[in-house]
């Protein structure tokens, strides 16, 4: 049922003006913060003048994401922190919406759920669930414990 997958999964394009240092995780001193917030409504003010999106993503995005999912993202409830979510939500197909994370700011572009976004969403929920059985099936079958290495997380992070 298209109507209730297009309510549950979402797809938008984005461009992300960064509020934290991305080699640090840590955030940005006042003034790029108030430079980040300047530069984002400028932005915002030239998409809704029609400037092209794409061409303003590729220039100014600074999303790690944007190499691997240039044509969006498709997402589900839970999936992008809540700001982006509601703002995504709050908006049409087609439409901008603007709003502020953690990460930074966020201008979004939502856009239509294809049959080609829908089918690969199914396919990586399908054989996530799968893998995941397939791991619990392996634990039990070789007597096997995972445990999150806290001191290796830490230096990755």
């Amino acid at each position: 049922n298209k109507a209730n997958y297009e309510r549950e999964v979402r797809k938008a394009k984005h461009i992300l003006i960064a509020t934290i240092d991305p080699t640090t995780n840590l955030p940005k001193t006042q003034e790029e913060q108030t430079e980040a917030s300047r530069l984002s409504k400028e932005i915002l003010d030239r998409v809704q003048n029609g400037e092209d999106f794409d061409a303003l993503m590729n220039q100014y995005s600074e999303d790690p994401g944007l190499s691997s999912n240039p044509d969006g993202y498709v997402f589900g409830t839970g999936e992008m922190v809540p700001e982006f979510e509601e703002a995504t939500d709050s908006v049409g197909f087609g439409e901008i919406a603007f709003c502020k994370s953690d990460f930074g700011f966020h201008i979004i572009k939502r856009l239509p759920i294809t049959f080609e976004d829908a089918e690969n969403a199914l396919r990586s929920e399908v054989f996530g669930k799968l893998i995941d059985e397939k791991i619990e099936e392996w634990k039990k079958e070789f007597s096997i414990e995972i445990k999150q290495n806290e001191e290796i997380l830490a230096e990755i992070k």
